[in-house]
């Protein structure tokens, strides 16, 4: 081969279309490929998506769960130890003032509980 020619190379047509293509022949081929690997690709990250938002909804609520135990019997005990330690101050007030319903014996008593 010499420098002066010229070598054109042309590659296969792209699908079953024999002869040249067009470039609005190839975009629109592409276009139609792009889009359903589009419809495609954003389904699967829906899905993705919409797994991991039901996981992490199975997690918080497990999660959930161990707390509401816990501060169940934590407020148990705390509104018990309220309500004992207002018994001792009524008792305490009724003593002060010199009522002789509380003795000294059930002040102890409302104390040392």
């Amino acid at each position: 081969m010499s420098g002066s020619e010229n070598v054109t190379k042309t590659g296969p047509a792209i699908g079953s279309v024999t002869g040249p293509v067009t470039l609005t022949e190839e975009t629109g081929r592409w276009r139609a490929i792009s889009g359903r690997f589009r419809y495609l690709a954003l389904a699967t990250v829906v899905v993705i998506f919409a797994g991991s938002a039901a996981l992490t909804l199975i997690k918080i609520r497990t999660e959930y769960e161990a707390a509401v135990a816990e501060y169940k019997t934590t407020l148990w005990y705390v509104s018990q130890i309220e309500f004992e330690f207002s018994k001792f101050l009524n008792a305490l007030d009724q003593f002060g003032t010199g009522d002789t319903a509380v003795s000294k014996p059930d002040l102890i008593q409302r104390f040392s509980v």
